[in-house]
């Protein structure tokens, strides 16, 4: 078989193939499949009965109904998380930076939707957690290709 094609990224730094992906990756797509469908399900529901939530917990918000929450969960969850999984099962070499920012996203939405919402919901540790989840995962995923490429981390000169 034959050595794994390594480009230079920024700084001189390699970047890993994209020829296999290791398992955190494969995990990291999983969880992200799984919280990207969960935002869909979760965006359509508001958009289109407020998925049963009342209005006046949008009360001192800039929201008047669910239907623009439901959109911003569309396009700040869920399309985050579907593109960061359809990245890796196409091998795209931005794969891996695209589930740095969608796991700290997510982290990020929970911590919007307390400050804006002010209200506490069992699932918003879960899917914080699932974030950190996410964040690790890629750690991980680009601590295994460093090590598959030959790559020290440690770069003195």
């Amino acid at each position: 078989m034959a050595a794994p094609e390594v480009s230079r990224g920024p700084a001189g730094r390699r970047l890993p193939a994209t020829a296999d992906r290791p398992w955190p990756a494969w995990v990291l797509a999983a969880v992200a499949v799984i919280v990207g469908g969960a935002a869909v399900l979760g965006g359509v529901q508001m958009i289109r009965n407020g998925y049963g939530m009342p209005r006046e917990w949008l009360s001192g918000t800039p929201f008047t109904d669910w239907a623009l929450p439901g959109a911003l969960l569309l396009a700040g969850v869920a399309a985050p998380q579907l593109a960061a999984a359809a990245m890796i099962a196409t091998r795209r070499r931005a794969a891996l930076g695209a589930c740095y920012l969608a796991g700290l996203g997510l982290l990020a939405w929970i911590v919007v939707q307390l400050i804006v919402l002010q209200r506490y919901f069992f699932l918003q540790p879960v899917i914080a957690v699932l974030g950190l989840a996410e964040s690790g995962l890629a750690w991980l995923w680009q601590r295994t290709e460093s090590r598959r490429s030959g790559h020290n981390r440690d770069l003195r000169p």
